[in-house]
């Protein structure tokens, strides 16, 4: 609080200093001590940055970039043979998930265009959803667990999968 009362009339004086004037008295003009006492008495707040919002083509960019490391750790996911060392599938299964995590943290940190927020939105928490199975599997001990954790994230992936579709149709990009 003793940072804005001491910011008013400082900001005043600049206000006051930068007044363009044609007149050349030493004192402030009429209009620019009016306009003081107003800044000082109803200080106007600092307006927030607006945020750019990504066109079409550099959501689709960006998007492509966020998705492709989860991408990279899926395809080897899906060529690990049922019989792996259950250390192969719970490395697998940690990494996926950390994937998981930065590619929403990216979907909720994006500046995405207003007609593909809906589909971002619903992509989300699917993609968390398919994240917990992938946790599983990090945490797996035995075959069993594995399995488990297999069967957890393919029905997760049902409504994730979906839920990117509609995001690459909306973004232009082919629905794989």
């Amino acid at each position: 609080m003793k940072r804005i009362a001491l910011l008013i009339p400082a900001a005043a004086m600049v206000l006051a200093g930068c007044s363009s004037s044609a007149q050349t008295s030493t004192g402030p003009s009429h209009a620019a001590t009016s306009s003081a006492a107003t800044s000082s008495a109803h200080p106007s707040p600092t307006p927030s940055p607006t945020p750019t919002i990504w066109t079409l083509k550099q959501a689709a960019a960006e998007y492509l970039r966020l998705v492709a490391p989860g991408n990279k750790l899926i395809a080897a996911y899906a060529k690990l043979p049922s019989n792996a060392p259950v250390e192969q599938w719970r490395s697998l299964g940690v990494q996926i998930a950390a994937a998981d995590d930065v590619f929403a943290r990216g979907l909720v940190a994006g500046k995405w265009p207003a007609e593909v927020q809906p589909q971002i939105k619903a992509l989300t928490p699917a993609v968390l959803k398919e994240r917990i199975g992938f946790q599983y599997m990090g945490q797996a001990k035995t075959i069993a667990d594995v399995q488990a954790a297999v069967n957890l994230q393919a029905t997760a992936n049902q409504e994730s999968s979906a839920a990117a579709t509609a995001v690459r149709i909306a973004l232009g990009l082919p629905s794989n």
